[in-house]
């Protein structure tokens, strides 16, 4: 069973992601025990500067990536959901993508995620050309 994201006929697993933006970065770690009191574990930057990462297990599988206004990587998971959303032939490469890499590595996040990333740098490294 495949679930969608927002980005319509985008298929995600059944992990609900969440992207907030503050506006200072420092100030932001002010909010982490509130998150913990909520549920969610937080992870640190988690391999991406500058991001308060958190994920909670229960009720259901979420992620909350919380980057400062303007930062770089906020901008750019908002630029690949508008050319997802806006060009059908990327949504059907990385769909193709995503069930390919879930058939060849069911059990391998790691892995899974590094293939996947390849799509996701040339998305990004191509944003004007696209």
């Amino acid at each position: 069973m495949y679930h969608y994201t927002s980005v319509a006929g985008l298929y995600s697993k059944d992990v609900l992601d969440i992207l907030g933006l503050v506006k200072n970065f420092e100030t932001a770690k002010t909010l982490i025990g509130c998150y913990v009191a909520l549920g969610y574990e937080y992870r640190g930057e988690y391999g991406i500067e500058r991001r308060h990462y958190f994920v909670r297990q229960t009720p259901y599988v979420s992620h909350l990536h919380i980057h400062e206004y303007g930062d770089i990587n906020a901008l750019n998971h908002l630029n690949f959901k508008e050319q997802l959303s806006s060009k059908p032939e990327l949504l059907r490469e990385l769909n193709e993508l995503k069930i390919g890499l879930h058939e060849k590595y069911p059990d391998n996040k790691a892995e899974y995620q590094k293939e996947k990333k390849v799509f996701y740098d040339r998305v990004h490294s191509k944003r004007s050309e696209l």
